[in-house]
């Protein structure tokens, strides 16, 4: 995915604060002057996501809380979904999933509004869309060409429209960056699964007009199974597997018994108080896919004079995503002759429910975006 930015700021001066002088008179004694006050004293001014209103920081308490480079430095993450997810500001940050026309993106929301609600800018500039969707994929934005996020803990519908019901979150990328730096880093958790490759180099160049900042990145995140995961595995097949297993089980409609199948019978520790022979799906299900990025940024502005000044930003996001679902369940009716041609012993129609871990294999599936 690529996206182009190109825009035009206007920057409105600021009034001096006038230099005045009065003196003092006291009878008998000649006139004393009074210091006066430093020349050319400005207000400090600041504009907040949320607002083009300028105005004195210590007008009132705001809505915006900052992450800057810091904290992000400090968190190690090789993504910006990453990050929010370890911070008290954001509710959520959903994580890359398995198994939807989605898979591999990660979005945000605030104060229990849906990600749909949130506005996602970029140097103030929106960014696009999830393909069929109203969100913002986080994963858009290469984490090295950050200098803060602001996030605003307000709605801002009035300013931006109704995408921003729920807050604003503005990733703000480096500015006055000179020189070239490279990373290179490693992570392999204790348990199996989900270690992580990062390679990134960042360079710029800036002066009193131009200012230029390149960043690339390259991530690779492995998979991690439910099963390799406490909080995500099956603990008990006979209670949480799934109803639909392999080698599964079928119901006799003539007396309304759940039964084995004779060939293949549920093994032990499977089978539920109803009869259902369970399946532990967790096995072959991966929790978290198996993601491959490359994401580049290249952001550069002019000052064409003190009140003019142009800016243009790029964006290339290109994602491998893999993951891996159970085997699919399956339910089939069949008359009692057609049970009675598999060796069923029916006493009359039958449901068959059964699960084609064997036939089938798992259901992998591959997105490229």
């Amino acid at each position: 995915m690529i996206q182009f930015i190109l825009s035009c700021v206007l920057f409105s001066g600021v009034a001096s604060a006038q230099s005045t002088t009065s003196t003092t008179t006291v009878p008998g004694t000649a006139p004393k002057l009074e210091t006066p006050p430093p020349a050319n004293v400005q207000a400090k001014k600041i504009v907040v996501t949320g607002s083009y209103i300028k105005r004195v920081d210590e007008e009132g308490p705001a809505a915006v809380q900052v992450v800057n480079k810091e904290d992000l430095k400090k968190q190690g993450q090789n993504s910006v979904a990453d990050v929010l997810r370890n911070t008290a500001i954001v509710d959520g940050a959903d994580r890359e999933t398995s198994g939807s026309s989605q898979a591999g993106t990660a979005t945000a929301s605030l104060r229990g509004f849906q990600s749909s609600d949130i506005l996602v800018l970029l140097n103030g500039q929106r960014l696009p869309k999830i393909g069929g969707g109203n969100e913002v994929d986080l994963n858009l934005i290469p984490i090295s060409a950050l200098d803060r996020i602001e996030i605003l803990k307000d709605g801002a519908s009035a300013l931006y429209g109704s995408d921003a019901i729920g807050g604003v979150i503005n990733f703000i990328t480096k500015k006055d960056f000179n020189g070239t730096t490279v990373l290179a880093r490693y992570s392999l958790p204790d348990e199996p699964g989900g270690s992580r490759i990062d390679l990134v180099a960042t360079t710029g160049y800036s002066d009193d007009r131009v200012s230029i900042l390149g960043t690339l990145q390259y991530r690779n995140n492995k998979a991690i199974f439910d099963k390799d995961r406490e909080f995500a595995r099956v603990q008990d097949v006979a209670t949480e597997g799934s109803p639909t297993g392999s080698p599964g089980h079928w119901l006799d409609k003539g007396d309304g018994q759940k039964k084995d199948f004779p060939l293949d019978p549920c093994p032990p520790g499977q089978k539920d108080s109803q009869n259902n022979c369970r399946f532990d799906y967790s096995k072959y299900a991966t929790g978290l896919p198996d993601l491959e990025q490359v994401s580049a940024l290249l952001f550069g502005s002019y000052k064409i004079s003190d009140t003019l000044k142009a800016s243009l930003s790029t964006i290339y996001n290109r994602r491998n995503v893999e993951y891996i679902f159970a085997p699919g369940p399956g339910r089939f009716d069949l008359t009692q002759a057609e049970a009675t041609t598999l060796g069923l012993p029916a006493t009359g129609d039958v449901t068959i429910f059964y699960r084609t871990v064997e036939e089938l294999g798992t259901r992998n599936a591959r997105k490229i975006s």
